[in-house]
């Protein structure tokens, strides 16, 4: 060690011999955890659990003409962190793909928006949103067609949010219900969806469909958000295939507690059935609780439960594949499907309940994008549906 004098304290310095001795020890740790880390995702890699669900895009769909653009238009979208509603889509303007400056979808709206005209406000997830389709053949574009086709002045929104669930659609209703021009008819479209987003939570280990569903892989989602400032790293560490033999070995020997997020689950029959009652519950509290608080807002909510692919036939013969592909989960969805109508006989009878899920029984036609979202043929036959019963059902308001 070296000693030097500084206004009288003495302060030791290291060598320069013993200084380059520290660096190489710094350099070989550092090279020996890459190369450790290297070597254990090359022959370690853990084998990724089966997918849930098989969502490739139908064949007829990929062969349209305007949908290599649209998917390039649809990977440029960003997202905007939103409390509670979990985020916003960015505005965004493409030929086929539009975004406006409040996030939601575009929607090509027959007439302009004036008094007259009744405000109707469509929510969901990615179906009502319009998944693999196009802002003029979304259901929201659809169904303004349909009525102002009928001398229903009307002017539609669509507030369907990618992801979305029920009780996420519920909490943006409410925030919207209270804005300068709120819709006079708010829609809510679910069912199937909430049931595939619960069954993905349960088999990451979360068996309530009511938690958080993006919780798991927190880290990644910020990420992608660009909010590195609110990621804990050290779930990122645990990314790393070093740490976590490291963390298997310590869970193995009993000195930490097993970490079960991102474990994969096999779920037993009992499970899918508990999961089918989980859900249709859920879905009914939520809409009983929804449908009061929307008491004094002026807003005629009204709920309904959308056609679901497992449940459809005949299926034309690329939904067949595709359900082949799936068949696992159609119990799961008939089950849910069959309690969430039970328990809707049950619903206080001011509550506005429309069961659409069948509209699609009979038809051999291609009405499915994939699993999940309808082709543009389906959005234009559950807008037409609406539309029948809107003009059927007028309320006080229209």
């Amino acid at each position: 060690m070296e000693r030097s004098d500084t206004g009288g304290c003495a302060i030791l310095k290291p060598s320069g011999a013993r200084m380059k001795i520290m660096k190489k020890t710094i350099l070989f740790l550092f090279v020996t955890l890459a190369l450790s880390e290297v070597l254990l995702r090359v022959f370690f890699k853990p084998s990724p659990p089966p997918p849930l669900f098989d969502v490739a895009t139908m064949p007829s769909v990929l062969a349209e003409p305007w949908f290599p653009e649209w998917e390039r238009e649809h990977a440029k979208l960003t997202r905007e962190f939103k409390a509670y509603e979990l985020y916003a889509l960015e505005p965004f303007d493409g030929k086929y793909v539009g975004v406006t400056s409040e996030g939601y979808r575009r929607t090509l709206n027959a007439i302009a928006e004036t008094e007259k005209a009744t405000h109707i406000g469509l929510f969901g997830g990615s179906t009502m949103w319009g998944g693999l389709a196009r802002d003029s053949h979304t259901i929201a574009s659809e169904l303004s067609a349909a009525l102002n086709g009928t001398g229903f002045p009307a002017w539609v929104t669509n507030y369907g949010q990618v992801g979305f669930v029920f009780s996420q659609e519920i909490h943006q209703a409410l925030r919207i219900s209270y804005s300068t021009k709120p819709p006079q008819v708010m829609i809510f479209m679910d069912g199937v969806c909430d049931i595939l987003a619960g069954l993905a939570n349960f088999v990451n280990g979360v068996t309530d469909p009511a938690g958080k569903p993006w919780e798991y892989d927190k880290y990644h989602y910020l990420f992608q958000m660009g909010k590195t400032g609110e990621v804990a790293w050290s779930d990122v560490a645990k990314k790393s295939m070093l740490v976590r033999r490291l963390l298997k070995v310590a869970e193995q020997r009993g000195w930490v507690e097993p970490d079960r997020k991102n474990r994969f689950v096999a779920p037993t029959e009992q499970d899918k059935s508990r999961l089918a009652e989980q859900v249709s519950d859920q879905y009914l509290r939520t809409l009983a609780t929804a449908s009061r608080a929307f008491r004094g807002t002026g807003a005629r909510p009204i709920f309904v439960l959308q056609p679901a692919i497992f449940l459809k036939n005949p299926l034309s013969e690329e939904e067949k594949e595709a359900m082949d592909r799936n068949k696992a989960w159609q119990g799961i969805v008939a089950d849910a499907y069959a309690k969430i109508r039970a328990g809707s006989q049950k619903l206080p009878s001011d509550v506005e309940f429309w069961d659409i899920s069948e509209i699609f029984q009979g038809s051999s036609e291609t009405l499915y994008a994939d699993i999940m979202h309808y082709s543009e043929a389906g959005n234009r036959k559950i807008a037409q549906a609406l539309s029948s019963r809107l003009r059927a059902q007028p309320d006080p308001l229209l």
